[in-house]
């Protein structure tokens, strides 16, 4: 399928034939509903429920998602290293992001910076035995989104 790309999404050219509509839909559908990728855990980092690390992309904005806690089950402390997210994925500045996690209060920040590093900084208690991942974005080029932001949805100018 000839094709071009109109904001990060699969658009057909005018030389596509009827009979490459499956294609078209197919390169929609992967656009839409990108697979999501394994983040490597840093050293003493593991998952801790059936969820894997991972990260995808849609548009330009990098969604995460999974739970991390401590192989040796100790508290996070920070900053501590959690993970490297893929080249491909990374932010273009650092990325500071909200997270939830256990202990008092129940949110706290993970920077992630161009390299890929990801570290926590836990609010409040130092018992924070965990952290989730899930609806944690950022935008590859600056900003970021809060988890209930649409992913369509352009970074504050």
């Amino acid at each position: 399928m000839g094709s071009t790309t109109t904001n990060g999404l699969p658009y057909p050219t005018g030389d596509d034939r009827v009979m490459d509509g499956d294609n078209a839909i197919q390169a929609l559908a992967e656009a839409l509903d990108p697979p999501w990728t394994p983040l490597t855990l840093a050293a003493g980092i593991i998952q801790k429920d059936t969820i894997a690390p991972s990260c995808r992309k849609i548009a330009g904005q990098v969604f995460l998602r999974g739970h991390l806690t401590k192989q040796s089950g100790g508290n996070f402390v920070g900053p501590d290293a959690l993970f490297t997210v893929p080249a491909g994925f990374r932010p273009v500045n650092t990325a500071s992001v909200g997270h939830s996690q256990d202990g008092s209060p129940q949110t706290g920040r993970t920077d992630i910076t161009p390299t890929g590093a990801a570290q926590m900084f836990p609010s409040g208690s130092s018992s924070t035995k965990w952290v989730s991942l899930d609806g944690m974005s950022y935008n590859q080029t600056g900003g970021t989104m809060l988890a209930d932001d649409e992913p369509d949805a352009k970074p504050a100018e």
